[in-house]
């Protein structure tokens, strides 16, 4: 299922003080912010927006930054998604909204999101860190549900954890599938996994469908897509190889 959110809001009343071609940046800002509302409701506080400070981001990101949302009904941990990855690229300031097929990405086409057990304040930091990534590193590829991402940022936080890769999926918690004005994007979920775990997953293939196991795998043991420092490798559980087993057997 795709939220619609394509219809381009009129953000005049509400910024009475922007040009049209400020108010035209503004309502692309708007219809995303509402779709990321209506998916994870009110950040905490309301109205909380994480900027960052440097420079180069303020400047080549701008109106960009991270929500942050509570645990609620539903939904294991607190939540960290950026806010800006999906605005459009090369749409003329100031014309109509362009129709926004679903092949037709908006902006990178993706939001980014984490989510912990707890407030971290690390969890925003490392999605900045992506987003310069995805903005400053000309050879820098889209993230995408099914990839796998080495990170030993994880062991900057904590020395001891057994995290070492990210798995790129989409949360069984969440919508994760949202129509534009610019076009379609996907919340990308960021799920910490183990060098064991990511071994077993290449075992079915370079991306796609190994990480889909992975991740079925971590849910039947009762792991939500929670990235947790503390969590010890699933791969040791003794139901690991038969959850595994069933998991990989439903791709077939």
């Amino acid at each position: 299922m795709r939220l619609d959110f394509s219809r381009l809001p009129d953000v005049s009343a509400e910024h009475p003080e922007l040009s049209e071609d400020e108010r035209f940046f503004a309502a692309h800002m708007k219809a995303r912010e509402d779709a990321l509302q209506q998916i994870f409701g009110d950040t905490e506080p309301k109205g909380q927006i994480l900027s960052p400070g440097e420079p180069d981001l303020v400047v080549n990101w701008p109106g960009g930054g991270v929500h942050p949302y509570a645990p609620r009904a539903g939904r294991s941990g607190w939540h960290y998604v950026t806010h800006g990855l999906a605005q459009p690229f090369d749409t003329e300031e100031g014309e109509a909204p362009p129709d926004a097929p679903e092949e037709q990405p908006s902006g990178f086409g993706i939001e980014l999101a984490i989510s912990t057990p707890e407030e971290a304040a690390w969890a925003p930091q490392l999605l900045l860190n992506f987003v310069r990534y995805l903005l400053f590193d000309d050879e820098a590829a889209v993230f995408h549900p099914g990839d796998r991402i080495p990170c030993p940022a994880f062991t900057d936080v904590e020395a001891e954890t057994k995290l070492s890769h990210i798995i790129c999926v989409q949360s069984p918690e969440y919508e994760s599938e949202i129509l534009l004005p610019g076009g379609g994007c996907t919340i990308v979920h960021l799920v910490g996994a183990t060098t064991q775990e990511v071994a077993r997953a290449k075992s079915l293939g370079s991306s796609g469908p190994g990480t889909e196991v992975l991740m079925a795998t971590l849910l039947a043991l009762g792991i939500p897509p929670v990235t947790n420092l503390a969590r010890k490798c699933a791969t040791r559980d003794p139901r690991f190889d038969k959850a595994w087993r069933a998991e990989a057997k439903k791709t077939r």
